[in-house]
């Protein structure tokens, strides 16, 4: 099984400035590599500043996911260089008042993590099959239109993502509580919903 979704992830990139970065990451998991003594670990991490960088490290990156059977997996809220760098020094000043430096090399990545988007935030809506109480293709479709009928006015799913076991939505920020009372009114379940969460960029199990 092969899931690579560069052609409808790479159009929603967007840099404008050096500032601009979008964080990657390949992951193995447990759930394809039953002998792992730990539920994922990530393999590497990419800092991509431009569609050009991503471009010149996607063979690299599908030939360390294959062999690892891991994941590619990309935050599309586009992050500030500079606030994640002053998140990483805020907690870096903290680890030395308490002389605490374990895991210290961990620090960016971390504040990467935990950084928002600086503009266009991206939801995600994450739909597994197993929650579709009827057709998953009717499901996706009447969230799709729940969203799209949430304030604020105007079309707010931007893409279709497939993952292993259903789709994200990639959406711009709706009415939440909107959103599931639409739901509730309907009898349908509510998916999750992730605010800072990264999709599913490829994957290819060799199992």
């Amino acid at each position: 099984m092969t899931i690579n979704n560069y052609d409808l992830i790479a159009p929603m990139l967007d840099f404008q400035s050096e500032d601009d970065y979008y964080m990657l990451q390949v992951i193995k998991r447990r759930k394809e590599n039953p002998d792992m003594e730990v539920g994922e670990r990530v393999l590497r991490t990419v800092y991509v500043t431009s569609l050009e960088k991503l471009d010149k490290l996607w063979d690299d990156l599908i030939t360390l996911a294959t062999q690892n059977n891991a994941r590619v997996y990309i935050n599309l809220n586009v992050k500030s260089m500079k606030k994640t760098s002053m998140l990483a020094m805020k907690e870096l000043a903290g680890r030395v008042m308490d002389d605490n430096f374990k895991g210290a090399y961990h620090i960016f990545d971390s504040a990467a993590g935990q950084c928002g988007a600086t503009r266009d935030k991206k939801w995600i809506v994450d739909m597994d099959e197993k929650d579709a109480e009827f057709d998953f293709v009717n499901y996706v479709g009447i969230l799709t239109k729940c969203i799209d009928k949430c304030l604020p006015e105007g079309n707010k799913v931007l893409e279709t993502i497939p993952t292993l076991n259903g789709v994200h939505l990639i959406t711009s920020p709706f009415n939440i509580n909107e959103f599931r009372e639409k739901l509730e009114e309907s009898g349908i379940h509510c998916p999750d919903i992730h605010k800072n969460n990264p999709t599913l960029l490829y994957f290819c199990n060799n199992n």
